[in-house]
């Protein structure tokens, strides 16, 4: 069973693989790259600077381990911030929000055109 998500990447733009760790709980150590950080902060996980090596990923691990039981709080606000930001829910509520904003449609022609808020 898995308790954290690591990822070691030099390159990257927001990876899937991550918000889905997120989502399950797993506490992420991964890289300040990109917009990596637009998803990880102190508060949803460990941002590795941009330039680590193999003895910060080693700390970063470690650490996460060893105050597993005081992470919780951690691990349960990166999944907040994926379901609230990431997920297909809140991708369909701003998908919508634009369409309706780009065509001037109002709630009741949401309705009977089927988008949904």
């Amino acid at each position: 069973l898995s308790k954290i998500f690591v990822m070691a990447s030099k390159i990257e733009g927001i990876p899937c693989a991550m918000m889905e760790a997120m989502a399950c709980e797993l506490y992420p150590i991964v890289p300040d790259i990109a917009d990596i950080a637009d998803v990880v902060s102190e508060t949803t996980g460990t941002l590795l600077p941009n330039t680590f090596d193999t003895s910060d990923l080693a700390v970063a691990i470690d650490t996460a381990l060893f105050n597993w039981n005081n992470n919780e709080s951690i691990r349960k606000a990166a999944r907040r911030n994926i379901v609230k930001f990431h997920s297909y829910t809140s991708a369909t509520h701003s998908w919508n929000e634009i369409i309706s904003n780009f065509f001037n449609i109002t709630a009741y022609e949401n309705e009977t055109w089927g988008f949904s808020n």
